[in-house]
């Protein structure tokens, strides 16, 4: 559905109730707008688009100029590079697991990201946990699209995952 990938297998379907939270849009409401027209609401969520208000877009998406975290922080500055929560997304899973909210999650979407700096060194064995406990939630990937950038200086590596969850509450 517009730029991500999302199964429509009979018991996934989107109903009357579907509700997707969308993070991280960075002016593209493509996935937003897809997933509206198939009957959800969706709420978008991006606090980089500092010249875009809180506005409702359509009747099923609602747009809120703030962020997903793991913490309460009201002083997010976006990457130099502009793309969404650019690597905070570990930390925010690792939460989603810990609460337990995801149990009951039929797909989850992300992009993960590595880069130079981030997450640093001493926080790569969190993430490389993270992303296993996802998979021994029962969560498998059926779409994996890539992209690596790099320079003798840094590297940016970004891999956009779809995830069914197979034992969803």
């Amino acid at each position: 559905m517009g730029n991500w990938l999302v199964c429509f297998d009979d018991n996934l379907v989107p109903q009357n109730n579907c509700l997707v939270y969308s993070f991280g849009i960075d002016y593209d409401f493509r996935f937003d707008d897809a997933m509206a027209a198939r009957g959800c609401t969706v709420y978008s969520f991006d606090p980089s688009m500092l010249d875009t208000a809180d506005h409702k877009r359509g009747d099923r998406v609602f747009f809120k100029r703030i962020g997903i975290s793991d913490k309460d922080d009201d002083h997010f500055v976006p990457r130099v590079d502009e793309m969404d929560i650019e690597g905070y997304e570990w930390d925010v899973t690792r939460d989603l697991l810990d609460s337990g909210i995801l149990s009951s999650v039929p797909q989850f979407l992300v992009e993960w990201h590595l880069f130079t700096d981030f997450p640093p060194r001493e926080r790569v064995p969190d993430a490389v946990d993270t992303y296993f406990r996802l998979r021994d939630m029962g969560f498998q990937s059926f779409d994996i699209r890539s992209l690596y950038r790099g320079s003798p200086t840094s590297m940016i590596m970004q891999a956009k995952v779809s995830y069914l969850n197979t034992k969803r509450n």
